[in-house]
C-alpha cells in the first residue's frame, strides 16, 4: 500500500529577515551555502523544508529537525531511515508530498491561463516530478516519455496523479505528483505557514 500525504501552504509574502536567519542556522553547513539569495524564494525554501519535517514527524512518530535533513547531489533532499519526500513551489504555493512506499516527485506550475499551455505545463510538470523521484537531473529531461498517467525513464515505470488545490483566480494550479508504485491513497492537508514554521 502506497499512501502519499500532500501538504500544501500559500505564503503571504516573504518571512521576516530575523526569522528567516534563525530557520537557516538550523540547515546543515552544506545546504545554507546553497540557499537563494533572494528572500521571497529563501522563504519558499524554508516553508518546504518545515512542511517535510512536519510530515517526516508524524510519518516516524518523533520530531524531525531540519538539522537531520540530507541532500543528494541532485540536490535531493532526504531524511535517512524516513519515508522519501518531495518540495515544489510556484508562486506563493508551497508543496510537500511523502510517500509511504518508495520514491516520489512533485512539481507544481502556476498559469494564467486554461487550454494548450496547460497542457504543456502538465507534461512540464509530469516530467519534472518524474526526475525529482529518480533522483535524477534537468539535463535528463528530455528522456522521461509521458503517456497520460503513465511514465517511462531510466527502463522504469512510473505512475502520476493529478491532485488539485484550491485555487485563486486568475491563477491556475498544474500539479503532478509521480511515484514508482502506485498510489492507493492520496491525502490533501492544507498546512497554515505559521503552524508548518512553528514545528
Amino acid at each position: 500500500m502506497n499512501r502519499v500525504i500532500l501538504a500544501y501552504s500559500q505564503l503571504q509574502g516573504a518571512l521576516p529577515a530575523a526569522q528567516r536567519e534563525r530557520l537557516r542556522a538550523q540547515l546543515p553547513y552544506a545546504r545554507r551555502l546553497r540557499l537563494p539569495i533572494d528572500a521571497g524564494r529563501q522563504s519558499q525554501t524554508f516553508l518546504g523544508l518545515a512542511l517535510a519535517c512536519r510530515l517526516l514527524g508524524a510519518a516516524a512518530g518523533r520530531p524531525v529537525a531540519p538539522a537531520e535533513l540530507r541532500f543528494a547531489r541532485s540536490g535531493k533532499p532526504c531524511v535517512p531511515g524516513c519515508p522519501e519526500f518531495s518540495i515544489a513551489h510556484a508562486g506563493d504555493w508551497v508543496l510537500c508530498a511523502l510517500a509511504a512506499d518508495g520514491p516520489i516527485g512533485i512539481d507544481v506550475e502556476a498559469t494564467a491561463t486554461a487550454g494548450s499551455n496547460e497542457a504543456a505545463l502538465a507534461t512540464w510538470a509530469a516530467r519534472e516530478a518524474t526526475i525529482k523521484a529518480a533522483g535524477a537531473t534537468l539535463a535528463e529531461l528530455a528522456q522521461v516519455q509521458v503517456h497520460g498517467r503513465r511514465i517511462r525513464f531510466r527502463g522504469r515505470r512510473w505512475y502520476c496523479r493529478t491532485p488539485r488545490l484550491p485555487e485563486r483566480p486568475p491563477v491556475r494550479l498544474v500539479v503532478r505528483v509521480v511515484t514508482e508504485r502506485p498510489i492507493t491513497q492520496l491525502l490533501m492537508r492544507a498546512i497554515a505557514p505559521a503552524a508548518a514554521l512553528a514545528a
